[in-house]
C-alpha cells in the first residue's frame, strides 16, 4: 500500500485527492480484514459490517466480533467518512456545503494529509495494541 501511494505522490503530486483519500480506506479495510484473519474472527464484507464489528460496544447487548478502542475506531470512521465524501459528494464539504471545485480541491489535499496521518496511527495500532504481524 504504501508504495502505490508514493508512487500516486510522485506522479500524481497536485491531483486526484479523492482516489488517494479512498485507497486510504481501502488500505485500512485490508488492515483490519488481515487482522480478523489473523484472529479467525470473520468482521463481514460490508461496510456496515466492518463497522458494526469494530465498532466499542455502545450499548447493553451489542456484541461486536473485533471492537477497537474508541481511538482506533474514530481513525477507521474518519477515513471511511472522508472517503465518503470525496467520492459521492462531489463539491460539497464535511458540512454538505457546496463549494467551487477548486475549494474542494484544496479541501481534498487537506483532507488527504489528514487521511495518511490517519491511516499510519490505524495500522500502529492494529500492530502494536492488537498484535497485527505485516
Amino acid at each position: 500500500m504504501n508504495c502505490f501511494i508514493a508512487l500516486l505522490a510522485h506522479i500524481f503530486p497536485p491531483i486526484f485527492y479523492d482516489w488517494k483519500i479512498t485507497i486510504l480506506f481501502y488500505a485500512a479495510i485490508h488492515y483490519v480484514k488481515a487482522l480478523g484473519n489473523q484472529l479467525g474472527i470473520d468482521v463481514g464484507n460490508s461496510h456496515l459490517d466492518i463497522r458494526n464489528n469494530i465498532k466499542p460496544p455502545d450499548r447493553p447487548g451489542r456484541i461486536p466480533s473485533m471492537p477497537f478502542n474508541k481511538g482506533a475506531y474514530g481513525l477507521y470512521d474518519y477515513l471511511y467518512r472522508t472517503s465518503q465524501l470525496s467520492r459521492y459528494n462531489g463539491i460539497a464539504d464535511h458540512s454538505g456545503i457546496f463549494t467551487t471545485n477548486e475549494l474542494f480541491q484544496d479541501i481534498m489535499k487537506e483532507e488527504h494529509l489528514k487521511c495518511v496521518e490517519a491511516i499510519e496511527k490505524l495500522k500502529m495500532y492494529l500492530i502494536k495494541n492488537r498484535g497485527l504481524t505485516e
